[in-house]
């Protein structure tokens, strides 16, 4: 099949030339339950990095959701994504560990971290420019049906994101049966929107928060490490403490981390601390630094995180998108 005919046939598409430049992506609103009915489709919620993908005159480029390029760090999938024989396109998808799932995320950053790259893969679950042809502006289901085509038989490390059309109470089941973090229900019909928007969806099969450390207390019986990280939320108007992580750590973050966390601190509090908040003559303190994921449980009386473990440390997102959701 023509790819680029394909393209071409659909109303909103237009010619257009392609530059190796990071775009911002779609991203997703949370919600408590995903929708039903049409006009919606169900993917997995893929527990890995966001990564999009430029291809110019055949070579393939990565880059982060924050516009950091990642090329020359995963040359095992940029040369899958070339052999895909493509002249120019434009991909989105996540870059993940083994299966994708919540489990497998420590191994993706442990893979990184290591440069051992047997066990990644490239989710790809949308496409914006195909050989000369932009499809942005199309439906998203147009723009998957290509994408199908494209990779019904992939080369090893690069897959297509599948969907369940409609049903989302189904497709979230099934997801949390595969020890997937959740799903992400989209419009079918709506165009690529950058930017974060009401047409992505995404619903988590346990409760996590993406929160800024902002200090930490020192452990009480090993001189020179972290007892617990100290989190604030952005309130819209200023940094609010969220409570306080000890638990979920592996021994190797907590030595990476240490020395990140336990220079440049202070007694006093950067952030506004509620008078309900249980005081913590051990803290110490300094402005937002960077990025976790919190399992969490709810809201304490107290007002922060209850029962709050690490999921993630998140390199990937800088502690100003934040302060832009």
């Amino acid at each position: 099949m023509d790819l680029k005919r394909m393209a071409a046939a659909l109303p909103q598409a237009r010619p257009a030339k392609l530059a190796h430049k990071p775009v911002e992506p779609q991203l997703a609103t949370m919600v408590a339950k995903p929708p039903e009915g049409p006009p919606w489709i169900h993917e997995v919620k893929w527990d890995g990095y966001r990564l999009m993908t430029t291809v110019v005159a055949g070579k393939a480029r990565l880059w982060s959701r924050n516009a950091i390029e990642w090329t020359a760090r995963l040359p095992v999938i940029v040369r899958a994504i070339e052999q895909l024989g493509l002249e120019s396109a434009q991909l989105d998808g996540e870059l993940i560990a083994a299966g994708g799932t919540q489990a497998d995320f420590n191994l993706l950053q442990s893979s990184i971290a290591s440069g051992d790259q047997s066990v990644l893969s490239y989710v790809v679950f949308d496409l914006l420019h195909i050989n000369g042809v932009s499809v942005e502006a199309a439906p998203l289901i147009d723009r998957k049906a290509i994408l199908a085509t494209m990779l019904k038989a992939p080369p090893p490390r690069i897959a297509y994101s599948s969907h369940i059309p409609e049903q989302g109470r189904v497709a979230f089941e099934l997801a949390s049966q595969g020890l997937f973090e959740g799903i992400v229900a989209k419009d079918a019909l709506q165009p690529y929107v950058h930017g974060r928007s009401a047409g992505w969806l995404k619903c988590k099969r346990q409760a996590t928060e993406t929160l800024a450390v902002v200090g930490y207390t020192p452990a009480k019986n090993c001189r020179g490490q972290f007892g617990s990280l100290l989190l604030a939320q952005w309130t819209g108007t200023e940094w609010v403490y969220a409570g306080r992580i000890g638990s979920g750590f592996t021994d190797r973050q907590i030595r990476d981390l240490s020395p990140i966390v336990m220079v440049d601190a202070s007694p006093i509090p950067t952030v506004s601390v509620p008078a309900s908040a249980a005081k913590m003559a051990s803290a110490r303190w300094f402005a937002p630094r960077f990025v976790v994921e919190v399992l969490q449980r709810g809201i304490s009386k107290q007002g922060v995180l209850r029962q709050p473990s690490l999921k993630s440390v998140r390199a990937d997102i800088p502690v100003g998108d934040l302060q832009l959701r």
